[in-house]
């Protein structure tokens, strides 16, 4: 917390001094520093553009032999410079000064080169993909929604982190995700019992599952920072997943999005002077903001 206090001063130090500035680079620096201490990287300017060149890649391969090869060399360029630019020289260091974060960590378990560079991957781009999104749309909320700005520029955590999961619930940051039935499934489905045979894919459409009434009670679509829910029910509903792959990054994206935010928002000057631009990320199934221009006179 003294880390993620620290940036998010240094953040708001930047905003006060420029005066006008793309909410985005501001919400990408946290995610990066405070992802790059938990992982052990080093939060260079170079690790951001190799982990967003990797988050942009297009999931869909193209339809002809050659352009497949292509893309393929394409993909394998970003994964390696990433291994060679960021995690070995983060392995070298670490092996002379183990730290407090996952890379020490499993050096310690003695995991493979190849092991670290996979767990970086997966941490450096869900840490870096949805909070410096989740970040941006959260200020849009607090900027149009009085209620939302009182309560997120307050001192009531409890309340905050409530606010914060309602938004998650009707913003996630990912649309869909994906599970795979290791044993046949039987649900009831509007009085009907429909079984899903081992090894099929489940796709969980986020959006509609998080406004289903029957989880979410009164006024589903709309924000209620103080929302009851069910004994049991995730107040983000599946905005961070569920089950054994929730989000294990859960928390601290809560906290630093907190953090920041609360910082924003106390600045009774704060404006938005132009944007956002708001378009889907094919790669993570969901979207992005883009170009939210916020300003302080």
């Amino acid at each position: 917390m003294p880390m993620i206090e620290k940036v998010a001063d240094e953040l708001l130090a930047e905003l006060k001094e420029k005066k006008t500035i793309n909410l985005k680079i501001l919400s990408r620096r946290m995610a990066t520093v405070v992802m790059s201490a938990v992982v052990g990287l080093n939060p260079t300017a170079g690790l951001v553009k190799r982990l967003d060149a990797m988050l942009h890649s297009s999931p869909n391969p193209p339809s002809n032999p050659i352009g497949k090869i292509l893309q393929s060399i394409e993909g394998n360029y970003r994964r390696f410079s990433f291994l060679f630019a960021d995690v070995m020289p983060a392995i070298r260091v670490r092996r002379k000064s183990p730290q407090d974060d996952v890379i020490s960590h499993m050096l310690s378990k003695g995991k493979r080169v190849l092991d670290i560079w996979v767990e970086c991957i997966v941490y450096g781009a869900a840490g870096l993909a949805t909070t410096q999104e989740f970040i941006c749309v959260v200020l849009l909320h607090g900027m149009k929604n009085p209620e939302v700005r009182e309560i997120m520029a307050s001192d009531n955590a409890i309340a905050r982190i409530e606010a914060l999961n309602e938004i998650l619930r009707l913003e996630p940051v990912i649309a869909n995700i994906y599970r795979k039935a290791h044993a046949p499934v039987t649900i009831n489905s509007e009085g009907k019992d429909v079984t899903i045979p081992a090894g099929e894919r489940i796709a969980f459409h986020i959006y509609d599952v998080n406004v289903d009434e029957k989880a979410v009670h009164e006024s589903p679509a709309q924000i209620h920072p103080h929302r009851e829910m069910d004994k049991g029910t995730y107040r983000s509903m599946l905005g961070f997943g569920s089950g054994s792959h929730r989000c294990a990054g859960e928390h601290l994206a809560l906290a630093e999005t907190d953090v920041f935010i609360n910082k924003l928002l106390k600045e009774s000057n704060l404006r938005i002077q132009s944007g956002p631009e708001i378009i889907r990320n094919d790669t993570v199934e969901g979207y992005e903001v883009n170009n939210l221009i916020i300003s302080v006179e």
